[in-house]
């Protein structure tokens, strides 16, 4: 059996007659981590009121691989195109990422700060 065919229908035969039985369930595995990271993850799902499986699963799922953030930087940059006429190059999505990354830290981004400004202050 195939990775494919976990949760999937299984064809059988039985007296030269092809049937489709049932859905195989999904198969099980282990992930080794070290204690503390076991019993952190236990403590956050438990505080979450849920397993720690399903922490694992939503953390997975939540959590987008580089393939689908370039995808959707990608569908970003076409909606931009598309819709409001705008093309970004480099210098653009650089200087949005310096713009999140000084959001993100609590800094006051250069280009909203006036104190960096060469604008006079009304």
């Amino acid at each position: 059996m195939a990775d494919s065919d976990i949760g999937a229908a299984v064809p059988v035969s039985c007296s030269g007659r092809r049937y489709t039985v049932g859905i195989l369930p999904a198969v099980d595995t282990t992930i080794k981590v070290d204690a503390v990271v076991r019993d952190r993850l236990a403590t956050i799902a438990r505080e979450r009121g849920m397993t720690v499986r399903d922490l694992v699963a939503e953390l997975s799922n939540g959590t987008p691989t580089a393939a689908e953030l370039r995808e959707r930087a990608a569908s970003a940059a076409r909606y931009l195109r598309s819709r409001i006429g705008v093309d970004l190059d480099g210098d653009d999505v650089r200087a949005g990422e310096d713009f999140w990354r000084d959001v993100e830290s609590g800094a006051v981004p250069s280009t909203l700060d006036p104190a960096g400004s060469d604008e006079p202050r009304a």
